[in-house]
């Protein structure tokens, strides 16, 4: 599952949690504070379920202070994930000019 799939599933599923569940808070103060504390267990959700490999920006972006919005984290790991698609890609199999066979080969000792 790509990381936008697993992101649009979450979505999913907190939208329906929502409706079926909703918060009416009477002070709208505990309503700020409920706001903030289901942000950030659902910013937990979303990067304990991603895979091995985006470990070191999920450490950036829990180390991050205040912790980034849901969608700041979406954002940077969707970025992450771009570029690791893009340095996935066949390179030219050229070899540097520095150093190459061919350069060895005809250099007299």
């Amino acid at each position: 599952m790509s990381v936008f799939q697993y992101y649009s599933t979450l979505k999913g599923l907190w939208h329906e949690l929502d409706y079926y569940g909703p918060f009416n808070a009477i002070n709208p103060i505990d309503a700020a504070t409920f706001q903030e504390w289901q942000d950030n267990h659902r910013l937990f959700d979303f990067l304990a379920g991603l895979n091995v490999e985006f470990e070191l920006i999920r450490a950036q972006i829990l180390s991050t202070k205040p912790l980034p919005s849901l969608e700041d984290a979406f954002s940077s790991i969707q970025s992450e994930d771009t570029r690791r698609a893009a340095m996935a890609l066949h390179a030219p199999q050229e070899r540097s000019a520095l150093y190459n066979d061919s350069t060895v080969a005809n250099v007299a000792f």
